[in-house]
């Protein structure tokens, strides 16, 4: 599921962590390509999302420390959120990343009164962005709204299907969904063909 280009306006659509996590692009189940490979294209994702503004500092946002930190935190976050498509007990090398990250940005972070309630606010240079994703993880895995939460039945994205009717099975229909009508057409014509030199 790709990364949207840097500087492109977009609607959020799936909550921050969730859109996290879904940065590690593939076309099947592999996990193996990274959408945001470095702090400049993190940082660019961030802003793109509305995570981070664009007056913010990159170097303040986020270090090349902080970013290995990331890039755990959002393994281990997928891992944990498969766990519970699968109704399954977390997976405990897993929990401990994401409680590590959820411990320390609080450690490092602020109570800041907004709206008449008290949030997180990431206060420490460099650890910023790594400490508001940490934030964003610990409110999703913890939300009473989980329910609808689906993999991508080609890649690993994973989406919220609120929708109606039978559900989606595939994270967006111009990428997932059009690769699965051109498998399944290719099947057809391997099948007819097969069938057609088969001997009466």
């Amino acid at each position: 599921m790709g990364c949207p280009a840097p500087g492109t306006a977009v609607k959020l659509k799936a909550p921050t962590f969730l859109a996290f996590v879904n940065t590690a692009d593939d076309a099947d189940k592999s996990r193996t390509l990274d959408g945001v490979p470095d702090v400049g294209m993190m940082v660019a994702w961030a802003r793109t999302i509305g995570l981070a503004k664009a007056t913010e500092p990159q170097a303040a946002l986020l270090g090349r420390t902080a970013l290995e930190h990331l890039q755990r935190l959002r393994e281990a976050g997928w891992g944990l959120l498969k766990n519970l498509i699968a109704k399954q007990a977390a997976d405990g090398d897993h929990e401990s990343v994401v409680r590590e990250a959820v411990s320390t940005a609080k450690y490092r972070g602020k109570l800041e009164l907004s709206d008449g309630r008290y949030a997180w606010r990431a206060n420490e240079s460099g650890y910023v962005l790594l400490d508001r994703i940490a934030f964003a993880a610990d409110a999703l895995l913890t939300a009473e709204d989980l329910a609808s939460l689906k993999e991508c039945e080609r890649c690993t994205a994973l989406f919220l299907d609120n929708g109606r009717g039978p559900g989606r099975r595939y994270c967006r229909p111009e990428t997932c969904g059009n690769r699965a009508k051109v498998a399944r057409f290719r099947e057809n014509k391997r099948s007819s063909g097969t069938a057609s030199r088969s001997p009466a």
